[in-house]
């Protein structure tokens, strides 16, 4: 039925949001506890809870997925890890964010382009 469709497609979606947020947090972090709490912190965030529940946002329900994968792989970037695979991941990303929702695509094009910038600050 519609509602058992609904239902899985929900719970793909919260278990897409797991992973992304679980690899961003452990890759951002380095810790396994910091990254657990992380984790929960995302997952339970209101506006995420609301825009995937009360309001039934298919669109932004999955850009809410994506933006952890998408932050994954701009770090990735940023710490020079592994280049080309995290350059992959966040087109991927961002390219499905922006079919998903068009203002979070504009706030992680943003991002991208900033991190982009080279800076002259010895803190960076």
């Amino acid at each position: 039925s519609i509602t058992t469709a609904y239902r899985a497609g929900m719970f793909l979606i919260q278990l897409g949001t797991l992973v992304a947020a679980g690899l961003f947090f452990r890759r951002l972090f380095g810790d396994e506890i910091a990254a657990l709490s992380g984790v929960v912190l995302y997952l339970t965030c209101p506006y995420r809870i609301y825009l995937c529940y009360d309001q039934g946002n298919w669109g932004r329900s999955v850009a809410w997925m994506l933006i952890p994968l998408a932050a994954y792989g701009l770090l990735g970037m940023i710490r020079k890890e592994k280049k080309a695979a995290d350059f992959v991941i966040l087109a991927v990303a961002m390219a499905a964010v922006g079919y998903a929702d068009h203002v979070f695509f504009a706030i992680l094009a943003g991002c991208a382009l900033l991190s982009a910038m080279p800076s002259s600050s010895p803190m960076c």
